[in-house]
């Protein structure tokens, strides 16, 4: 689906092809200024473990004409068990939209948390829808969704 994580059947089965499960997405803080700092911590467990596993953080603005991504950057590598609880902790100062005009930031966008592993191939990607409004002060204020959501 749109939002990258396929949510479990309600009688706890996975499919095969789905390597994590999502169990949890917390963001902090959230409902506040673009360029406050920002937290998201994803609870999730692997089907199978992932060597020299990375998490890589991306901001992409969905423009009419093009899609521009702002890196935010990536965890350290380590390796991921299969079958347990892990929860992956990221933090920013804050999202840098200074190279881009306001008018292009005022929109949705997508936060998007992308596990790879040791080759570079991804395993998950974790998108968290994001709307951005100009409050009437002119100050760019962010909303971000957790994919587990309704």
């Amino acid at each position: 689906g749109v939002l990258g994580v396929q949510k479990q059947d309600r009688d706890d089965t996975m499919s095969e092809q789905e390597a994590v499960n999502l169990t949890k997405v917390e963001i902090s803080p959230n409902d506040c200024p673009l360029s406050d700092p920002l937290t998201v911590k994803l609870h999730f467990s692997l089907n199978k473990a992932v060597t020299a596993a990375q998490w890589h953080y991306r901001y992409m603005l969905d423009m009419a004409v093009k899609r521009r991504i702002i890196e935010l950057g990536s965890s350290t590598a380590s390796d991921l068990p299969a079958g347990e609880s892990l929860v992956e902790e990221f933090h920013i100062d804050g999202i840098d939209a200074s190279g881009f005009k306001k008018h292009h930031i005022n929109n949705m966008g997508l936060l998007l948390a992308t596990l790879k592993d040791a080759n570079d191939d991804e395993v998950v990607q974790v998108s968290m829808v994001t709307s951005v409004t100009q409050n009437p002060d002119g100050n760019l204020h962010r909303s971000i969704y957790s994919p587990l959501e309704d």
